[in-house]
């Protein structure tokens, strides 16, 4: 199977090397390779080695990274990096903000803010290009809260 057009075992190791380039290294990028491995050591063996293994990854010729490390990397990575990836693969991905701040009280103030600004475009019996402007506003603000109590984040 390492022939199937764009997902060859190269198009693959270029693709997660071009990647990882775009992030990780030294000035100007998000992490370095030390706090890339401090952030996805799983406690087996030694946090140098593990560094020079994601270092490889890198390398002409180096190794195709398995799942398991590629699941721990763009994990650790912005959303941006698992993007760049699952685009190539042909899926549309969009970031997934949290709110830092939210709490399940707040979750539940917002959703009845949206609730209310619904039922006051209702009342006349449709929604008009402003009004659903205004949701849609709402409702964008809202997802970030939504997203943090969705992924266990926020406090009660």
């Amino acid at each position: 199977m390492e022939n199937i057009g764009a997902f060859s075992a190269p198009a693959v190791k270029m693709l997660i090397s071009d990647t990882l380039r775009m992030y990780v290294g030294g000035y100007g990028k998000r992490f370095t390779w030390p706090e890339l491995a401090d952030a996805t050591f799983d406690a087996n063996g030694d946090l140098k080695t593990w560094e020079r293994r994601l270092r490889s990854y890198v390398e002409d010729g180096g190794p195709l990274m398995p799942l398991d490390v590629f699941m721990r990397v763009f994990a650790a990575l912005p959303p941006q990096a698992f993007q760049r990836v699952a685009t190539r693969m042909g899926f549309s991905t969009a970031p997934m903000e949290v709110d830092g701040a939210a709490t399940v009280r707040r979750a539940g103030v917002v959703a009845a803010r949206i609730s209310q600004k619904v039922a006051e475009a209702l009342e006349d019996g449709r929604i008009d290009h402003g009004e659903l402007a205004g949701i849609i506003s709402e409702v964008n603000e809202a997802t970030p809260v939504f997203n943090s109590i969705a992924g266990g984040s926020a406090p009660h």
